[in-house]
């Protein structure tokens, strides 16, 4: 049993001194073996998703990714967003980054003044006199307490809150200049 243990230790010892020596790997190498990985991994996910996921629709249809994928890139919406997205490139090579950032930044309407003024039906430049008349008559229209229809009281506050946005856009807008 000793012998036997002896030639154990010794065979551990042998393989341990004569076993080749690898460098480390540099971190550009190990990098590039982990965005590979995930590559990988993204395209089985994204693979399986494509062809086994199903989209509930409102009405309760179901539709397969693959042919809701289709139909989102032949959308007005993507195309419009292509579009904007095309915009931005070129004016990311013919002006910088600054100045393509603050058209990227008009373009999401971050602070909601596009769609405040078309859910008040106003074109943009319109005036606070615009705003406010606008607010009136649809506030008039839509109140919970005059219009008793289905989604009233829903397009109610959305009234409200754009003409909340917009009155707030114009106080620092006026703020700013003095």
């Amino acid at each position: 049993r000793s012998s036997d243990l002896g030639c154990r230790i010794g065979s551990f010892n042998w393989k341990r001194e004569y076993r080749v020596k690898s460098k480390p790997r540099s971190f550009c190498a190990r990098a590039a073996i982990v965005f590979v990985g995930m590559c990988v991994v993204s395209l089985l996910v994204g693979s399986y998703l494509y062809h086994n996921c199903e989209i509930e629709t409102e009405d309760g249809e179901k539709i397969k990714l693959r042919d809701a994928i289709v139909n989102i890139l032949n959308s007005p919406a993507w195309k419009e967003f292509t579009e904007a997205m095309g915009i931005l490139y070129q004016r990311l090579r013919h002006h910088g980054f600054e100045e393509t950032f603050k058209t990227f930044i008009n373009l999401a309407d971050v602070e909601g003044e596009a769609r405040s003024l078309e859910v008040l039906g106003l074109e943009k430049g319109a005036s606070e006199a615009d705003v406010r008349r606008a607010y009136k008559k649809l506030a008039v229209k839509y109140h919970p307490d005059k219009n008793r229809e289905e989604g009233a009281a829903e397009r109610f506050m959305q009234i409200q809150k754009a003409y909340e946005t917009l009155t707030k856009i114009f106080r620092a807008r006026k703020e700013r200049e003095g």
